[in-house]
């Protein structure tokens, strides 16, 4: 009777362990997949971010090809004076714009790529501890089932017990003697 209490602990601490372990298991699954979807969002903003760019840079250059064309129509020349002055503080404005939409793209880039990073070592990290969580509980489990085991023993030893002892009596005919131990 006194291995079911053992069982039972080893039962209960090997279960908790593999829950424990479980646990890390599942959340470093999910972390990746949230860093997975993390990188195809990144993917999607940056893509939105270059054809933005993209955009910019066509509207950049149907806008000076419209100044071209309305300064040459009306014959003045782009290469001196005010038309001149506009013609280049437009060209400058518009390219600007372009490469503000390149800079958005490429912190999209990084801020996701470091955002997926991140999920993925919370994921490792969470998986690495609950690793260590199950160990931890079974070496307790361990412990206790030691400690248990060493303080039976060592009851049994130091306390009185009843112990059937042979006594022959006379007649030949052995009877049960029931005598108590201090050992």
């Amino acid at each position: 009777m006194q291995a079911v209490p053992f069982i039972l602990m080893a039962a209960g601490g090997a279960t908790q362990a593999y829950g424990t372990y479980q646990q890390g298991k599942y959340a470093n699954a999910e972390a990746r997949e949230n860093a997975r979807l993390e990188e195809i969002n990144t993917a999607m903003e940056a893509g939105k971010a270059r054809r933005d760019y993209e955009r910019l840079q066509g509207v950049t250059r149907r806008t000076l090809g419209s100044l071209t064309a309305a300064t040459a129509n009306n014959g003045v020349s782009l290469s001196s004076g005010s038309s001149e002055d506009i013609y280049r503080d437009s060209a400058v404005q518009l390219e600007l714009d372009a490469r503000n939409a390149q800079y958005e793209q490429a912190q999209i880039s990084a801020v996701g790529a470091s955002r997926a990073t991140s999920l993925r070592k919370a994921g490792s990290n969470a998986k690495k501890s609950a690793t260590l969580g199950a160990v931890g509980g079974l070496l307790t489990t361990a412990g206790s089932m030691m400690s248990m085991g060493g303080g039976a023993k060592s009851s049994v030893k130091n306390s009185n017990v009843y112990k059937a002892a042979p006594a022959y009596n006379r007649g030949g005919s052995s009877a049960t003697l029931m005598s108590l131990s201090g050992n």
